[in-house]
């Protein structure tokens, strides 16, 4: 006979270890009730009691159907593909309104995946969905933290869906963040030629050759491309990642000129310091 820890253990790791199709995936909406689907307990059950709260809520003052699914595999089936499968069979969503979302996470392919019905794609766009994941579910999720990731997901979900000022919020953050996406873009195209236009009228004047004259104040070659290239172009790649404010970039690239002209005025000083 087989002793309980034993068998318990065999049932976890066959859970864990089952590979999942459209098919077999749980219907848990038909069998109890629940929006999420759950086999191999990734969330605890108190974060999926959580989030049938929320849902169920949302359900009856928007009518909006959510459906929550994690997984620990679906073998080499294609996450968008079994997205869409998965939606299409299940039915989430008001018939005529076509108002549901499938909220789907493979643990093994480490990906979320939101499909939408077209009912709410005006709401929930492809960049909104991103942006929800990135900042909202992926970060728990990196330090293992499912529950507490999933849940922040469904609740900004919700938030949106019944708050007015949250979609307003979370729309003009992603209009925001394509702006400055064009903006950074835009200076680093147009910078680079008037950087190769200013080079070549400095070395035309001899900036960059070596004079024995007590008054030159030249740089050499690979000091003027760090100061004048490198370091600006450094400025906008960390401004750009860390997601700053374009007039905090601005602000930053006056901070740079400042710097420059400083330096000038120092290479001056060092000149004419030993005259005086």
């Amino acid at each position: 006979m087989k002793s309980p820890i034993l068998l318990l253990l065999l049932i976890s790791f066959t859970s864990f270890s089952q590979t999942y199709t459209v098919e077999s995936v749980p219907t848990t909406r038909l069998e109890n009730n629940s929006y999420v689907s759950n086999p191999n307990q990734i969330i605890s059950g108190t974060t999926v009691d959580q989030i049938n709260t929320i849902l169920d809520s949302l359900e009856k003052k928007t009518t909006v159907q959510v459906s929550v699914v994690l997984l620990q595999s679906i073998g080499q089936a294609d996450v968008f593909d079994f997205a869409q499968q998965l939606f299409e069979k299940w039915g989430i969503g008001q018939k005529g309104n076509n108002n549901g979302l499938l909220i789907l996470f493979v643990m093994d392919k480490h990906t979320i995946r939101f499909h939408t019905g077209d009912g709410l794609e005006g709401v929930l766009p492809d960049a909104t969905c991103k942006d929800i994941q990135r900042d909202y579910m992926v970060p728990y999720f990196k330090n293992g933290n499912y529950d507490e990731g999933m849940f922040q997901g469904v609740g900004k979900v919700a938030e949106l869906l019944t708050n007015p000022e949250a979609a307003t919020e979370i729309i003009n953050t992603s209009a925001n963040q394509d702006e400055n996406y064009y903006a950074y873009a835009f200076i680093m195209v147009v910078m680079f030629p008037v950087l190769i236009i200013i080079f070549f009228i400095a070395r035309a004047r001899g900036r960059f050759k070596k004079s024995n004259e007590a008054n030159w104040i030249g740089l050499s070659v690979p000091w003027w491309l760090v100061l004048y290239v490198v370091l600006p172009y450094a400025l906008l790649f960390i401004a750009f990642t860390s997601k700053w404010e374009l007039s905090l970039s601005l602000f930053t690239i006056y901070g740079l000129i400042i710097f420059l002209q400083v330096e000038r005025r120092l290479r001056i000083y060092s000149l004419a310091k030993p005259h005086h």
